[in-house]
Parts: C-alpha cells; structure tokens; sequence
C-alpha cells in the first residue's frame, strides 16, 4: 500500500498521540516499520515514535497476535512453520471500536473484528491498521489531540473535553 505524505504525516501525528493498542509480538515491528516508511517518504517531524506510545490501552484501534511475529526473518522452527501454513489460522486480528447509539445518552463503545490475518500477512494487517488512522471516521480532538472515531466527538471535541468544558463552565457561572 502506497501513502500519501499528508496520510503519513497524519499517520505519524496519530501514532504519537496514543492512536493504537499493539500486543508485544507487534509493536517493535510494527515501530521500525513506520519509522522506516516515514524516513524513506522525508516526513519533517518533530519526535520519534515510542514503543509505549503504540500500546496505549485506551485507544480505539487495537491490534494482536497470538503468535510472536518474527519481522525480520522466515520461520526457523518447523512445528510454527507448520502452522504458518495453515490457511484457517489467522493469529492476527485487528479490532476497531466504534460508536453505539442509545436515545438520549452518549454513545458506548462497542468493539468490532476489523479483520483477521495469516502470519504472512501481517504487513498487509498493519497497512490496514495504518489506513484507518488517516480514514475520516478517525480524526483528533481539537482541545487534547487524541485520536478517535468522530463518532465519540462532539464539536471536534472528545467527550472527555467536553466535560471538562462544562465544569469550567459550571464553576464560572455560580
């Protein structure tokens, strides 16, 4: 998959602002990766990612393995090649949450399955991942800059924001 550098740059922003939850077995590849593609395409940027920046537990996007993912070389052990090869195990899975609506009360999360993959998909799996981040169902807040789907946004703001907005109205006001 091709991006652009303005997807990248959002891409990049996203990351850094706590936009996904990676399990152990991702996140290093899943960080060289990125870094790599944002150094090949000259994106300016200001910080590097970070490994905890790519685990956040309250992100929206979510993604696992239930096998280490070994980056940078094929299987070496044939018992995991084995499995490798079984086309109806997808140890990866990709998770998004999205807003559900109930009259008269703000939205709750509900979690979906995105997507599964195979292990040798899994560069397909995080292109995937690094789609939705610059999807327009996914944008950041105006106020704290995190990222999540505009369903949980009102007026550009998250609904954390949006609180603290009120008290401080509230206080102001007695």
């Amino acid at each position: 998959m091709v991006f652009t550098n303005a997807q990248l740059t959002t891409i990049h922003h996203a990351l850094t602002k706590g936009a996904v939850c990676l399990d152990d077995h991702l996140v290093q590849g899943v960080l060289v990766y990125v870094e790599s593609i944002v150094i090949s395409h000259g994106i300016e940027r200001f910080d590097y990612l970070e490994l905890s920046q790519l685990q956040n537990p309250c992100a929206y996007i979510r993604m696992r393995s239930l096998q280490p993912i070994n980056f940078f070389n094929d299987c070496d052990e044939p018992d995991v090649e084995r499995v490798c090869r079984d086309q109806n195990f997808k140890p990866i899975t990709l998770q998004v949450c999205y807003p559900v609506y109930y009259p008269n009360a703000d939205p709750e999360p509900e979690w979906q399955t995105y997507a599964r993959y195979e292990r040798a998909q899994v560069i397909e799996a995080i292109n995937t991942m690094l789609s939705l981040l610059c999807d327009q169902q996914f944008t950041s807040c105006r106020r704290c800059q995190c990222y999540l789907p505009t369903g949980f946004m009102t007026n550009g703001k998250c609904r954390y924001c949006c609180v603290d907005q009120r008290r401080h109205r509230e206080v102001n006001h007695r």
